[in-house]
């Protein structure tokens, strides 16, 4: 939120496009909204590794200079976010299953 990057995830401003920023055609406030696209890209880039890297990096468009960071947290989330309870029961029944409880020896055990 300090960074405003929430407009941009949650789709609360519309950003110029790439032309309307090079030609000077945008509003002040459509510049504003385009460059905070393009940090919050650039962060989401940044956070994500491995397959969730590959969501982000998908979602590179002609009209901004980097990617769609909307698009980008919107494919995050259909993929990482959990849905139900069920997912939810299903992390923690696994995580469950390996733990220890440690002895300090075997006659303990």
């Amino acid at each position: 939120m300090q960074h405003c990057f929430n407009q941009v995830l949650l789709m609360l401003e519309s950003p110029a496009n790439m032309e309307e920023v090079n030609v000077g055609t945008a509003s002040k406030s459509a510049q504003k909204a385009f460059l905070r696209h393009i940090q919050t890209y650039a962060h989401l880039a940044l956070w994500c590794k491995t397959t969730a890297y590959l969501y982000v990096e998908n979602e590179v468009i002609e009209q901004v200079s980097m990617g769609d960071a909307y698009r980008a947290w919107t494919k995050l989330c259909e993929r990482f976010e959990p849905r139900e309870i069920k997912s939810n029961y299903l992390s923690i029944e696994h995580s469950f299953k390996d733990c220890t409880i440690g002895c300090e020896n075997e006659k303990d055990e």
